[in-house]
Protein backbone atom coordinates (compact mmCIF):
# COMPACT_ATOMS: atom_id res chain seq x y z
CA UNK A 1 0.00 0.00 0.00
CA UNK A 2 1.49 3.47 -0.70
CA UNK A 3 1.84 6.01 1.98
CA UNK A 4 -0.92 8.32 2.02
CA UNK A 5 0.78 12.17 0.85
CA UNK A 6 -0.03 14.40 3.97
CA UNK A 7 -1.51 18.04 2.14
CA UNK A 8 0.78 20.40 3.38
CA UNK A 9 -2.17 23.66 2.82
CA UNK A 10 -0.52 26.06 1.15
CA UNK A 11 -1.71 28.88 2.72
CA UNK A 12 -0.28 32.32 3.56
CA UNK A 13 2.22 31.64 5.90
CA UNK A 14 -0.42 29.06 7.34
CA UNK A 15 3.06 26.54 6.79
CA UNK A 16 5.48 28.54 9.03
CA UNK A 17 6.14 30.07 12.01
CA UNK A 18 8.23 26.72 13.06
CA UNK A 19 11.35 24.82 12.16
CA UNK A 20 9.96 21.81 10.38
CA UNK A 21 7.01 22.15 8.04
CA UNK A 22 4.18 21.64 9.68
CA UNK A 23 1.39 19.46 7.95
CA UNK A 24 -2.30 19.41 7.69
CA UNK A 25 -3.98 15.96 7.87
CA UNK A 26 -5.16 15.23 4.47
CA UNK A 27 -8.79 14.50 3.84
CA UNK A 28 -9.93 10.81 3.80
CA UNK A 29 -9.36 9.96 0.33
CA UNK A 30 -6.36 12.35 -0.34
CA UNK A 31 -4.04 10.94 -3.48
CA UNK A 32 -0.80 9.14 -1.77
CA UNK A 33 2.47 10.26 -3.88
CA UNK A 34 3.18 8.34 -7.23
CA UNK A 35 5.13 5.36 -7.09
CA UNK A 36 9.19 4.76 -7.51
CA UNK A 37 7.93 4.10 -11.41
CA UNK A 38 5.44 6.58 -11.84
CA UNK A 39 5.97 8.78 -14.92
CA UNK A 40 7.05 12.11 -14.37
CA UNK A 41 4.95 14.80 -12.89
CA UNK A 42 3.37 17.47 -14.73
CA UNK A 43 3.51 20.89 -14.26
CA UNK A 44 2.07 22.85 -12.06
CA UNK A 45 -1.33 24.19 -13.27
CA UNK A 46 -1.17 28.14 -13.71
CA UNK A 47 -4.37 28.72 -16.20
CA UNK A 48 -5.87 31.11 -12.75
CA UNK A 49 -2.35 33.16 -12.47
CA UNK A 50 -2.34 36.56 -12.98
CA UNK A 51 1.00 38.60 -13.85
CA UNK A 52 2.26 39.77 -10.71
CA UNK A 53 2.71 43.08 -9.60
CA UNK A 54 5.49 45.46 -9.65
CA UNK A 55 7.19 45.44 -6.19
CA UNK A 56 5.62 48.17 -4.14
CA UNK A 57 8.48 50.94 -3.24
CA UNK A 58 10.56 50.67 0.39
CA UNK A 59 7.78 53.16 1.77
CA UNK A 60 4.72 51.61 0.22
CA UNK A 61 2.15 51.22 3.12
CA UNK A 62 2.05 48.03 4.71
CA UNK A 63 -1.02 46.83 2.93
CA UNK A 64 0.65 47.34 -0.14
CA UNK A 65 3.43 45.38 1.05
CA UNK A 66 1.38 42.62 2.06
CA UNK A 67 -0.82 42.25 -0.98
CA UNK A 68 2.83 42.15 -3.24
CA UNK A 69 4.23 39.53 -1.01
CA UNK A 70 1.13 37.30 -0.93
CA UNK A 71 0.51 37.39 -4.44
CA UNK A 72 3.69 36.31 -5.49
CA UNK A 73 4.13 33.43 -3.11
CA UNK A 74 0.57 32.27 -4.61
CA UNK A 75 2.12 32.48 -7.66
CA UNK A 76 5.57 30.09 -6.91
CA UNK A 77 3.29 28.17 -5.84
CA UNK A 78 0.97 27.83 -8.52
CA UNK A 79 3.64 27.01 -10.69
CA UNK A 80 5.86 24.90 -8.71
CA UNK A 81 8.76 27.55 -8.58
CA UNK A 82 10.66 26.89 -5.65
CA UNK A 83 13.54 29.31 -6.94
CA UNK A 84 10.33 31.91 -6.79
CA UNK A 85 9.79 31.20 -3.77
CA UNK A 86 12.90 31.45 -1.93
CA UNK A 87 13.30 34.55 -3.42
CA UNK A 88 10.54 36.24 -1.45
CA UNK A 89 12.63 34.70 2.18
CA UNK A 90 15.55 36.00 3.65
CA UNK A 91 18.92 33.40 3.55
CA UNK A 92 18.02 31.30 6.85
CA UNK A 93 15.02 32.28 7.38
CA UNK A 94 12.74 29.39 9.46
CA UNK A 95 9.53 30.11 8.10
CA UNK A 96 11.33 29.75 4.69
CA UNK A 97 12.51 26.65 4.64
CA UNK A 98 9.10 25.38 6.30
CA UNK A 99 7.57 26.93 3.20
CA UNK A 100 9.61 25.49 0.65
CA UNK A 101 10.34 22.23 2.01
CA UNK A 102 6.30 22.06 1.74
CA UNK A 103 6.29 23.47 -1.81
CA UNK A 104 8.91 20.80 -2.83
CA UNK A 105 7.07 17.99 -1.32
CA UNK A 106 3.76 18.98 -3.72
CA UNK A 107 5.82 18.96 -6.70
CA UNK A 108 7.78 15.58 -6.19
CA UNK A 109 4.45 13.68 -5.25
CA UNK A 110 3.43 15.49 -8.45
CA UNK A 111 0.41 17.59 -6.79
CA UNK A 112 -0.95 20.72 -9.30
CA UNK A 113 -2.84 23.45 -7.17
CA UNK A 114 -4.94 24.78 -9.64
CA UNK A 115 -7.49 27.48 -7.48
CA UNK A 116 -6.30 29.55 -4.53
CA UNK A 117 -8.49 31.60 -2.38
CA UNK A 118 -6.95 33.72 0.74
CA UNK A 119 -8.70 35.78 3.01
CA UNK A 120 -7.03 38.69 4.28
CA UNK A 121 -7.48 41.28 6.86
CA UNK A 122 -6.61 43.22 9.41
CA UNK A 123 -3.02 44.33 8.32
CA UNK A 124 -1.67 46.60 11.35
CA UNK A 125 1.54 48.01 10.76
CA UNK A 126 3.79 47.59 14.11
CA UNK A 127 7.01 49.32 13.70
CA UNK A 128 8.65 50.33 10.35
CA UNK A 129 12.62 51.80 9.56
CA UNK A 130 14.05 52.17 6.63
CA UNK A 131 14.83 48.50 6.10
CA UNK A 132 12.64 46.69 7.96
CA UNK A 133 8.92 46.48 8.81
CA UNK A 134 6.52 44.36 11.31
CA UNK A 135 2.85 43.85 10.60
CA UNK A 136 0.06 42.11 11.85
CA UNK A 137 -2.22 40.30 9.76
CA UNK A 138 -5.23 38.11 9.85
CA UNK A 139 -5.38 35.43 7.12
CA UNK A 140 -7.39 31.97 6.27
CA UNK A 141 -7.76 30.05 3.32
CA UNK A 142 -11.17 29.34 2.22
CA UNK A 143 -12.14 26.11 0.49
CA UNK A 144 -15.24 27.77 -1.62
CA UNK A 145 -16.53 26.19 -4.97
CA UNK A 146 -14.02 23.92 -4.58
CA UNK A 147 -11.50 26.08 -6.51
CA UNK A 148 -8.09 24.80 -4.21
CA UNK A 149 -7.88 21.20 -5.23
CA UNK A 150 -5.16 18.98 -4.96
CA UNK A 151 -5.02 17.15 -8.55
CA UNK A 152 -3.07 13.57 -9.54
CA UNK A 153 -3.74 11.76 -12.99
CA UNK A 154 -6.64 14.20 -13.70
CA UNK A 155 -8.29 13.99 -10.81
CA UNK A 156 -9.27 16.69 -8.39
CA UNK A 157 -9.41 16.75 -4.85
CA UNK A 158 -10.98 19.25 -2.56
CA UNK A 159 -8.96 20.50 0.69
CA UNK A 160 -10.69 21.36 3.62
CA UNK A 161 -10.92 25.44 4.43
CA UNK A 162 -8.03 26.44 7.23
CA UNK A 163 -8.83 28.46 10.26
CA UNK A 164 -8.18 31.98 10.86
CA UNK A 165 -5.04 32.74 12.32
CA UNK A 166 -3.09 36.12 13.57
CA UNK A 167 0.40 36.22 12.75
CA UNK A 168 3.07 38.86 12.89
CA UNK A 169 5.29 39.56 9.76
CA UNK A 170 8.83 40.37 9.84
CA UNK A 171 10.09 41.91 6.48
CA UNK A 172 13.50 43.17 5.78
CA UNK A 173 13.70 45.62 2.28
CA UNK A 174 16.36 43.21 0.21
CA UNK A 175 16.27 45.49 -2.83
CA UNK A 176 17.92 44.13 -5.50
CA UNK A 177 16.87 40.77 -4.59
CA UNK A 178 13.37 42.07 -5.27
CA UNK A 179 11.61 43.95 -2.62
CA UNK A 180 10.43 43.29 0.55
CA UNK A 181 11.67 39.36 1.59
CA UNK A 182 10.56 37.24 4.70
CA UNK A 183 12.69 37.00 7.63
CA UNK A 184 10.28 35.76 10.51
CA UNK A 185 6.68 34.86 11.04
CA UNK A 186 5.59 34.00 14.48
CA UNK A 187 1.96 33.72 15.88
CA UNK A 188 0.17 36.86 17.92
CA UNK A 189 -2.88 36.72 20.04
CA UNK A 190 -5.82 37.61 18.50
CA UNK A 191 -6.02 41.02 16.75
CA UNK A 192 -9.16 43.70 17.61
CA UNK A 193 -11.40 44.54 15.61
CA UNK A 194 -10.23 42.05 12.36
CA UNK A 195 -14.41 41.16 12.28
CA UNK A 196 -14.98 38.74 9.38
CA UNK A 197 -12.73 37.57 6.67
CA UNK A 198 -12.49 39.29 3.02
CA UNK A 199 -11.43 36.77 -0.08
CA UNK A 200 -8.65 37.78 -2.02
CA UNK A 201 -8.32 35.82 -5.38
Amino acid sequence: MRPSLVLLLPVLLTALGCSSPPAAPAPAAAPGPPSSNAATPRALATSDAAPPRAAPARDAPATAVVAWWDDRRAQAWRGGDVGALQELYLPGSRAGAADVAALRAYVSAGVALTGWQTARRAVTEVRRTSDRLVVDVRVQQRDTRARLAAVRDGEQRTLPASAPRDLRLSLDWAWPLGGWAVQEVREVRPIAGAGSLSVRR
